[in-house]
């Protein structure tokens, strides 16, 4: 801002302020909001949905191979809930399908699916190919799982792959 004084010419500077601003107070709620304080709850428990069951096999298709006189076991599951029990519908004789329990869960909560153990000692008479067909079961259905075992003779003795030999020279 320029101010003239009797014919000169004079800077004079201001400083313009405003008066202080009042900190607003805050008003109580007319409608506050309650509270909650959190308590401990029990873990929910969910019960899976009643379904038939459905095997399955870690390996897929991939074929299985048994060694005779070597045992051959094997484990397969089944989801469906109830959980599934195991039975060997077709297979060679001595093989047998147990049902050692459910597939671990969190605590508390309900398994869907179970395990299937197959145990079986291939004999001499069962190289080859050997089909087998088990079945999962529940109150809403089953399901048949069918696949093949590839029996191979033992290794005896000296196995170990060909030999050569070099010829003994007298002089």
């Amino acid at each position: 801002m320029t101010h003239t004084l009797e014919g000169q010419q004079k800077r004079a500077y201001f400083a313009v302020s405003a008066p202080p601003l009042a900190t607003p107070t805050p008003t109580p709620d007319p409608n506050p909001k309650p509270t909650l304080t959190a308590e401990p709850t029990a873990p929910a428990t969910v019960t899976p949905v009643p379904s038939a069951p459905q095997i399955v096999d870690p390996q897929g298709q991939a074929p299985k191979e048994a060694t005779v006189g070597q045992p051959f076991r094997y484990t397969l599951q089944a989801t469906g809930y109830p959980p599934p029990t195991f039975e060997l519908v077709s297979g060679p004789a001595g093989m047998t399908v147990s049902n050692p329990g459910s597939v671990s869960r969190a605590a508390g909560q309900p398994s869907s699916a179970a395990t299937g153990q197959i145990d079986w000692t291939p004999t001499a008479a069962e190289i080859g190919v050997v089909a087998v067909i088990i079945r999962a079961s529940n109150s809403l259905g089953s399901n048949d799982y069918a696949f093949e075992i590839n029996v191979r003779a033992a290794r005896t003795g000296n196995q170990s792959g060909p030999r050569s030999y070099l010829p003994i020279v007298q002089k």
